[in-house]
């Protein structure tokens, strides 16, 4: 996590924050078909590390902020590294509806409306 960076939030009370460290997140995620994770780290190698850990513990939703080139090379990686067979394609990335907005709120209006529409299977 970036230093100091939930100095910077204000989050309502409803909100579960957790910033342990990165080694041991993986213990504290409930894993598997009712788990969402949207992934936008500010690291690729993180982000794939991620990726492939979601992919391999059948999560419900996988939302990675990225282009068309970190897709198709995550797939690679998956693929011929990992041998996931199906690679990148349980993966929503670009995460977000294609609605058109570009701004970071538009962005994130984009993928709530995603997860809802996963969530609502429609």
């Amino acid at each position: 996590m970036r230093e100091n960076w939930r100095d910077t939030l204000t989050l309502s009370d409803t909100i579960s924050f957790s910033d342990i460290d990165f080694d041991l997140y993986k213990q504290y995620i409930n894993w598997g078909p009712n788990c969402y994770i949207v992934i936008m780290t500010h690291d690729h190698r993180l982000d794939f590390e991620i990726t492939a850990l979601a992919l391999e513990s059948e999560t419900n939703y996988i939302g990675l902020i990225g282009s068309k080139t970190k897709k198709v090379r995550f797939n690679n990686l998956l693929k011929k590294e990992l041998n996931i067979e199906d690679g990148i394609s349980k993966v929503h990335c670009p995460v977000g509806l294609d609605i058109g907005g570009i701004t970071p709120n538009e962005i994130a209006i984009s993928v709530a409306a995603e997860l809802l529409k996963v969530y609502y299977k429609k």
